[in-house]
């Protein structure tokens, strides 16, 4: 077994399979001729010279004479190691100074778009987990919980955290609202939609719609920050609204104006023929 790890490590650094085992033969049985090594090493007879030739141009095999017998001996590994370290970490230590300067300075891109649901769930919680000030956050509840967890962390290094939650779902940390209009939006949007913002620097914003594949978008954009927290921020505003005015009050507010009532609907419209339909009937308390 380390026979085979010290093999397999010896051709990582750039020596042949041959190579290594002659080597680790060596080093193992002392000085030995071509016939000896190839029984040692478990090298054909036809490679061992070739190979010993290859290893004695590199200085790691000389060659020595008892008897009027040509016999091999190996460098110490102390002497192989300095060797194997002169021969990468010079190159290495150049590269690390001199790479940098051939690079193009390229910004990150504005928008990065991803398209896996765990993908999104996964920068979801990178954001809330690299925010030291605030996050907002907007989701439906059966997406809570894959992010409990990093929200409960971030308030405990005390990140201000504000929810907006569609669905029957609660939040043990921050300051957070139900939307009393869920059924309503995921009508209207055709699905389900995830939003965080971290610390108003960066934000994804998600869509999972009812058929297809779920997008997003990851984006350190000041612009797209911004507006996707002040769609958040009049979203909390108006569901507290909601509350002061009294719901029954504001359903029929907006269901006795066309011109709002086509704004909160959108595509659930066309179901709202007769001032209700099939349109869901809003949250109560």
């Amino acid at each position: 077994m380390a026979d085979g790890i010290a093999t397999a490590s010896l051709q990582a650094l750039g020596l042949s399979l041959y190579e290594a085992r002659i080597y680790l033969g060596l080093l193992q049985g002392g000085p030995q001729n071509g016939n000896e090594l190839s029984k040692k090493a478990g090298v054909p007879s036809s490679k061992v010279y070739s190979t010993l030739n290859k290893l004695a141009s590199t200085g790691l095999v000389s060659q020595s004479k008892r008897d009027g017998l040509s016999e091999y001996v190996c460098v110490s590994p102390e002497e192989l190691m300095r060797r194997l370290r002169a021969k990468f970490l010079q190159p290495l230590d150049y590269l690390e100074t001199a790479l940098p300067s051939f690079a193009v300075e390229r910004p990150d891109p504005d928008v990065v778009t991803i398209s896996n649901w765990d993908t999104i769930c996964d920068n979801a919680r990178t954001l809330a987990a690299a925010a030291s000030q605030r996050v907002l956050l907007s989701t439906w509840a059966e997406n809570l919980d894959e992010l409990r967890d990093t929200l409960a962390a971030a308030d405990a290094r005390g990140v201000e955290i504000f929810a907006m939650i569609y669905g029957e779902a609660s939040l043990e940390v921050g300051s957070w609202q139900r939307h009393s209009y869920t059924e309503i939006v995921a009508a209207r949007i055709a699905g389900h939609m995830l939003t965080i913002v971290a610390d108003g620097r960066e934000a994804l914003l998600a869509h999972r719609p009812e058929r297809g594949e779920p997008t997003g978008i990851l984006t350190k954009n000041p612009v797209i920050c911004l507006m996707a927290e002040e769609y958040m921020h009049h979203d909390f505003m108006l569901e507290r609204a909601k509350e002061i005015t009294g719901l029954d009050t504001w359903d029929r507010w907006w269901r006795s104006e066309p011109s709002v009532r086509a704004a909160i609907l959108g595509r659930a419209l066309a179901a709202d023929s007769d001032g209700n339909g099939g349109v869901p009937t809003p949250r109560r308390g």
